[in-house]
């Protein structure tokens, strides 16, 4: 997942910078528990959106140091910078055939700073979602009784 390779690079420190911006993050666990709550409490033809919290990018990245034991980078990347910063690894990927390190989109989507209220599935289903800090624990430590053949 996006969530697992961001975990991934940052243990490499291939985040060069910290970009501007945030999004809503959820653990996968909380997803799970608010679909089962959703089939069994449910309201017929409802949509439940569970998203979590919104957090900065600067937030994450300081939580993976404090879950790794890895520091992050210090460097703050204005939004045009990203921006600027993405176009030349989507070009940089498109000429050698790598996976591209950031996409323009990615870096739009986290300026725009997008929130989503998850107030529906936690008062019609239950929905809790655990604190960030605990997340990134977790999901670091699957990371590491779970390694990739590059990671």
């Amino acid at each position: 997942t996006a969530a697992g390779q961001l975990v991934l690079d940052f243990v490499a420190q291939k985040i060069p910078a910290v970009p501007d911006g945030g999004t809503c993050v959820v653990d996968a666990r909380d997803v799970a528990d608010a679909m089962i709550a959703a089939a069994e409490r449910g309201r017929a033809g409802e949509r439940y959106l569970v998203a979590g919290e919104y957090r900065e990018v600067a937030e994450m990245l300081h939580g993976l140091a404090a879950a790794t034991g890895v520091a992050g980078p210090r460097l703050q990347l204005p939004y045009l910078l990203s921006y600027g910063f993405a176009y030349c690894a989507e070009m940089f990927a498109g000429l050698t055939g790598t996976e591209v390190l950031v996409t323009r989109e990615a870096v739009r989507v986290l300026h725009e700073r997008r929130r989503v209220s998850s107030a529906k599935a936690a008062r019609e289903l239950g929905a809790r979602f655990r604190p960030l800090g605990q997340t990134l624990a977790d999901t670091v430590a699957w990371h590491r009784t779970h390694p990739t053949p590059t990671g």
